[in-house]
């Protein structure tokens, strides 16, 4: 095929070629180039540096004459070498379920003479994997990785639930496996636990000492994981979209984390880091002392209906309850202080919110997306501010609305009901006595023409008719 390159696009491949040796979280994902050639496994778009005669994979485009790829990556297409694979390389293919293996090719050796050397000992190969090169794969079960390879970026494996297995060759300078486990070189950063690896329980090995924060994403077969006393980094989003995860154990020994019940904390219990997905309960309750409700600490969990906070609970933090989407009820004590942006966006069930403090802040956007959600709260508190500022339905605990069930001119009954809020089940279903009438029912009016709805909301003093009929001698 006939290579076409534009001054345009040579501006943009100057751009995005990388030395062996860039800083990992610096690392962007390369564009998509515009040339495409084809090899003995498919067809890869890829751009070229054509003065220092190396190409960059873009998107792989498939391999048509094959119901699954057990990909192959080149190490040259044509005159040029390979030296890095670009975010999203494998996931815009037609069809991403075919793709079950990928594998790139060991580095080829060249004499001393040879210019444009991008690896120790003259070998030249893949160098750079992007972030997400190998993201959104279903099917993706195994990875290996040659020596060549010195800088693996964040989320490559993310969203591959399949995965079982990382190899990566023993003479690799930077990076390790064991178990199909990725690591660097001497095993202080854990870097990808599979996806998709086959066991229920896994010890981090003593040596580690910081875990990436894709370490335990998406995990779909993992519950407990046990971390060591060592390790001192963990970052808040390790445990993303895990459902299967269920228990996150910590060394006592640990001087930065610890855990109750399989729940992550910091040392001193103050702040909840992270409660896992995969935990069955539909109620938790929080331990005294916490003060902090941590980012995405409670992020996706789809059982959980209520949790109980302590007195002791101050702050709930960005995204804290985002996309828990069974949640229902909850009440905030009086001691918090802060909700922050976005702590319960897409809570789609979520009904009843108590706000006891009146002095409270609430970020505007706190409560995204959440359609069913009612803030019950004090008169002229941030959260009844707030909720007429954003058009959220709310009760007013400290504005009672009178009741009135009468029999004519008769009362039978009175109800202090809260601003906007409903009769409860004991109130709905009282029914007036009249001895020798039979009970009809309640009425908004008194000619008993217009049935009460006892489920709507209590806005104003209300007063209900009953209605009797003389019972058959």
């Amino acid at each position: 095929m006939k290579l076409k390159i534009t001054s345009i696009f040579l501006a943009v491949v100057m751009l995005i070629t990388i030395i062996p040796t860039v800083s990992l979280t610096a690392m962007a994902n390369t564009p998509c180039p515009s040339s495409s050639t084809n090899n003995s496994n498919g067809a890869y778009e890829h751009g070229f540096s054509q003065g220092a005669g190396v190409t960059h994979l873009g998107h792989y485009t498939g391999n048509q004459n094959s119901p699954a790829d057990a990909v192959i990556v080149p190490n040259r297409i044509h005159i040029y070498d390979v030296v890095s694979i670009g975010g999203d390389c494998y996931n815009r293919v037609g069809n991403t379920s075919r793709i079950i293996s990928i594998r790139l090719q060991e580095p080829f050796r060249c004499p001393a003479s040879c210019p444009n050397e991008t690896h120790p000992n003259n070998e030249r190969g893949i160098h750079t994997l992007h972030n997400r090169a190998f993201a959104g794969l279903p099917n993706l079960i195994e990875v290996t990785i040659p020596s060549s390879v010195l800088n693996i970026g964040e989320d490559v494996f993310i969203n591959c639930p399949k995965l079982q297995r990382i190899n990566v060759a023993a003479s690799n300078p930077n990076f390790s496996s064991v178990n199909g486990v990725l690591y660097n070189k001497n095993r202080t950063e854990l870097i990808k636990f599979p996806s998709g690896r086959n066991v229920t329980s896994f010890t981090v090995p003593s040596t580690v000492t910081s875990i990436r924060k894709d370490a335990f994403t998406s995990l779909t077969k993992l519950r407990n994981v046990t971390i060591p006393a060592g390790v001192r980094v963990i970052d808040r989003k390790t445990f993303d979209r895990s459902k299967s995860l269920q228990n996150i154990n910590i060394n006592a020994s640990n001087p930065n984390y610890a855990s109750t019940n399989g729940v992550l904390f910091n040392k001193n219990r103050q702040t909840l880091i992270r409660y896992p997905e995969g935990k069955t309960a539909k109620s938790y309750r929080i331990p005294n002392g916490v003060r902090i409700i941590g980012q995405e600490a409670f992020y996706s969990h789809n059982r959980l209906e209520t949790v109980t906070f302590p007195s002791s609970a101050t702050t709930i933090s960005e995204r804290a309850f985002e996309n828990c989407t069974n949640l229902k009820t909850m009440t905030l004590p009086n001691s918090v202080t802060s909700i922050e942006a976005e702590a319960f966006r897409a809570c789609r069930n979520l009904e009843v919110l108590t706000v006891r403090r009146n002095s409270i802040r609430i970020h505007p956007d706190a409560f995204l997306a959440c359609t069913k959600l009612i803030l019950r709260c004090n008169r002229n508190s941030g959260a009844h501010r707030l909720a007429q500022q954003r058009n959220i339905n709310f009760i007013l605990m400290n504005v009672k609305r009178k009741v009135t069930f009468k029999d004519g001119r008769k009362t039978l009954r009175r109800n202090n009901v809260e601003h906007n809020n409903v009769l409860t089940t004991k109130q709905r279903n009282y029914k007036g006595k009249k001895k020798g009438f039979k009970f009809g029912g309640w009425y908004a009016d008194k000619k008993l023409k217009k049935r009460f709805n006892l489920r709507q909301r209590i806005t104003k003093n209300t007063t209900v008719y009953a209605k009797f009929t003389r019972n058959k001698k």
